[in-house]
């Protein structure tokens, strides 16, 4: 839960343009007093799309295998690996076995500094988590950008659960304020899969997420969960796909966003039920928070149904903070500027609880507030 000091920093950021990140980096203290660096069973570290072994903490756990070489990857588990990966650039393999259990963190940790800037790397990734009968993985991806340079960074991960398979899949998008991120996340989930994304976007001057969810098992459940903080003249965009192609499938969706200054948000969100996919459950669902006059949003959540027994909702709502609830608050004796920053932790709160890992949910609280 976020600390009243943290909440009261964070409206001084959001309503004062204060939003941004240390320029310095010291490489050392980032990662090894990562807040997350004994939480995790292994941390994985890749510098401006270099693999960083110095840096990264492995594990030796049965049945599970990663790999931060693609060319070790392709030569030792070819047979695992779809025909549709080719041509990889940097990133990961992560493969777990049939009825593995991995209940602590893997985290894989993206740093992006000027020097990319400077050497002109081209910051592509590639990522493949293959899950197996019945396996269960904790995973967190962490994209944390320094200085002020602008570089693009495109990734690619690709998620596949067999039967009965969960996947509980995190990510935090913290690049530089000026940087261009493009994601796309592609997930296909086998019978009784459970498949889990808690998602952040907090850096970038421009970021695009793209996600495609494929229900190809009875019984499968997917869980969505994202917020976007913009503010100064940043553009967040989101896309969404999910396809539910069997049935008894169900999927829950919720993505929130926090605009201000003159910045802009995008949601594009689309549920398709195929003919044969009956007794789906299907609920899209996009709140936005409009902090200035000069903030923009658009959002479009929409079905494309072809069964006839099915149960799916949508919904969006933009607004801006409540005044009948800060009415509420004021005339209670509670301050203007404490109403406010109750009514906005409350509008965060709800996504910083659907984290399970309390030291990750933490994490996330003061990633929200900090760098200011």
């Amino acid at each position: 839960m976020l600390k009243k000091k943290d909440t009261q920093r964070l409206l001084k950021i959001i309503f004062n343009k204060q939003l941004g990140r240390e320029n310095n980096l010291d490489l050392n203290n980032t990662i090894l007093n990562h807040p997350l660096r004994n939480q995790a069973v292994a941390q994985l570290v890749f510098i401006d799309g270099v693999y960083a072994p110095e840096f990264s903490k492995s594990a030796n756990l049965v049945g599970l295998a990663i790999v931060a070489d693609w060319k070790t990857a392709l030569l030792d588990y070819a047979h695992l690996i779809p025909d549709s990966v080719e041509e990889v650039e940097e990133g990961f393999f992560c493969y777990l076995t049939e009825k593995a259990q991995v209940s602590q963190l893997v985290h894989f940790l993206f740093i992006c500094t000027e020097n990319a800037v400077a050497r002109n790397r081209s910051l592509k990734f590639n990522n493949l988590i293959i899950a197996k009968l019945s396996s269960n993985a904790k995973i967190f991806v962490e994209y944390l950008g320094f200085g002020e340079k602008q570089y693009e960074l495109n990734s690619t991960s690709k998620i596949y659960l067999e039967n009965n398979a969960q996947v509980s899949y995190y990510n935090l998008q913290n690049n530089n304020l000026n940087s261009i991120y493009k994601a796309t996340l592609e997930v296909k989930q086998s019978a009784a899969s459970k498949f889990s994304n808690n998602h952040f976007v907090f850096g970038s001057a421009l970021a695009e997420e793209n996600l495609n969810i494929k229900l190809q098992g009875e019984g499968a459940l997917c869980n969505l969960y994202s917020l976007s903080l913009v503010n100064g003249k940043r553009d967040s965009k989101w896309a969404l796909e999910i396809e539910h192609l069997v049935p008894k499938a169900e999927s829950h969706t919720l993505h929130k966003s926090i605009i201000t200054d003159q910045a802009h948000a995008g949601f594009r969100g689309k549920i398709k039920i195929a003919p044969q996919a009956q007794q789906s459950i299907a609920h899209l669902k996009n709140h936005n928070l409009l902090l200035s006059d000069d903030a923009s949003v658009d959002s479009a959540p929409e079905l494309e149904i072809y069964a006839d027994d099915v149960k799916c909702t949508h919904g969006s709502t933009v607004g801006c903070l409540d005044e009948k609830s800060l009415f509420y608050l004021r005339a209670r004796g509670i301050p203007d500027k404490t109403a406010k920053e109750m009514l906005l932790q409350a509008f965060m709160q709800e996504m910083l609880d659907k984290i399970e890992n309390e030291t990750l949910r933490e994490y996330v609280g003061d990633c929200i507030i900090r760098n200011t």
